[in-house]
């Protein structure tokens, strides 16, 4: 079901199934900015959920649309709503932190807090570009700041803590090349992504994607609300961080991840090059895809 067939009414319903497979009901607003499959007003949007919830195809509890049976989503929503606003709390108090990593083109809060999908068990996972040439540098001095603040998430320490699981440089910013056939949920990913700084790098990172828009219809819409500007303080490291450093990081880096990847049954969320570093080890985007694209067949 491509973006050039769907109608309307299945786009509407498909977009409200896929949140429904990751347990999150959707508002007006939020079902029109991720809709699926086409581009409509917010109004057609309105009123193609208001006949499906007329006819119990779509259950409603104000301001909140989900699957028939999935009623209990309401007040799960509702939890997560706080929980999302003390994370976000959190990213705001140490933004100049993240803002301050040397050699950083942008810095991006990705996956479940990107759009509200929180418990109060969640990380808040960050998805950093850096200057070509200087990921590893950049990587090794976010894992030395987020840990001084108490901030990085490492072993059983992971609720409200910075995943930093996810590196590439800004020569490797198409993420096609990692993407799976017919990844939903890689497109949901790069269409909620929310960066914090970096609007230029961010610009460039949608452009270099336009990809996603077969499943929307539509170019992505920026998501501009929580940026600020770089942090002039990450000059003075770069100034004194010479080019051996990033090759002695870049040693260290790749045998220590290519170590754990070995461990790994499934190794499809990580990848390992010189421009990215990615450290997925659930990778859900097979089983997301199987199952959305089978419920709305």
């Amino acid at each position: 079901m491509t973006a050039m067939s769907i109608t309307l009414a299945k786009a509407v319903r498909a977009t409200i199934t896929y949140f429904d497979l990751l347990d999150f009901a959707l508002t007006l607003d939020e079902a029109w900015e991720y809709l699926y499959g086409c581009s409509a007003t917010r109004e057609e949007v309105q009123k193609c959920l208001d006949e499906f919830v007329k006819n119990g195809e779509i259950s409603y509890q104000a301001p909140y649309y989900m699957m028939p049976g999935r009623e209990a989503l309401f007040e799960i929503r509702l939890k997560k709503k706080e929980t999302e606003k003390k994370l976000w709390s959190v990213v705001e108090r140490f933004a100049l932190v993240l803002r301050s990593i040397p050699f950083v083109k942008m810095v991006a809060v990705c996956n479940n807090l990107a759009f509200g999908n929180v418990t109060d068990a969640s990380d808040i996972d960050l998805f950093i570009v850096t200057e070509r040439g200087r990921m590893f540098s950049a990587r090794a001095c976010a894992t030395v700041l987020t840990q001084l603040t108490g901030r990085r998430r490492h072993g059983d320490k992971i609720a409200g803590r910075f995943c930093l699981s996810f590196f590439a440089d800004e020569s490797a910013l198409s993420l096609g090349k990692i993407a799976i056939k017919d990844d939903i949920y890689l497109a949901y990913w790069l269409k909620t992504l929310t960066p914090i700084c970096g609007a230029k790098t961010y610009e460039k990172l949608l452009e270099q994607n336009r990809w996603v828009e077969r499943f929307f219809g539509r170019p992505v819409t920026p998501r501009l609300q929580r940026l600020g500007v770089g942090s002039e303080l990450r000059k003075t490291a770069e100034r004194v961080l010479p080019p051996s450093f990033e090759k002695s990081m870049r040693k260290f880096q790749v045998r220590r991840a290519t170590e754990k990847m070995n461990k790994l049954q499934n190794t499809s969320g990580t990848v390992i090059s010189d421009t990215v570093l990615k450290f997925h080890d659930n990778d859900r985007r097979e089983d997301v895809r199987e199952r959305f694209f089978q419920s709305i067949a």
